[in-house]
């Protein structure tokens, strides 16, 4: 339960499913590695997301990615609010993800990582404000500047 977590966690960050795949597994090797210093301050899946973040970015910085690429195939994007993304009878499932997709690459991380954390890994705003190291109200207003950006970006394709 905790690998699949982990890699699609991986999978909506990175660019293809071959360096999620490399990256989940290096997150979940350094979170064997660092079970003796969990504490159990926070739930353990909380744990286990701040490792995979923290392999994400590493993995970034060690190729030198300057953005994200969204591109997991099992996302639902029904939790993100009404008006943000274009409405289901205007373009077709597929469209929307992909809509979607590329205005998540075009946003600065900070959004991109809380709007996935929140509407498609469902966590709470104080695991996030844990996984981040920020306060909740930070949470709060990365979350609603990401949906206003979400949505500005949306604005041209709506009908």
């Amino acid at each position: 339960m905790c690998y699949q977590r982990v890699h699609r966690l991986c999978r909506s960050l990175l660019n293809s499913p071959e360096e999620a795949q490399e990256v989940a597994q290096t997150a979940m090797y350094q979170l064997q590695k660092s079970l003796d210093r969990f504490e159990g301050r926070s739930a353990f899946s909380t744990y286990a997301y701040a490792t995979a973040l923290n392999a994400v970015r590493s993995f970034r910085r060690a190729r030198k990615f300057e953005r994200a690429r969204y591109t997991s195939e099992q996302t639902s994007f029904d939790h993100i609010p009404d008006g943000v993304i274009p409405p289901p009878d205007a373009v077709s499932h597929t469209e929307r993800e992909q809509l979607v997709r590329e205005a998540l690459d075009s946003m600065p991380a900070q959004y991109r990582e809380a709007l996935i954390l929140r509407v498609i890994e469902n966590l709470s705003y104080r695991e996030i404000a844990e996984l981040h190291g920020c306060p909740l109200g930070t949470v709060k207003s990365r979350l609603h500047n990401g949906l206003v950006k979400l949505g500005q970006r949306l604005q041209g394709v709506r009908p």
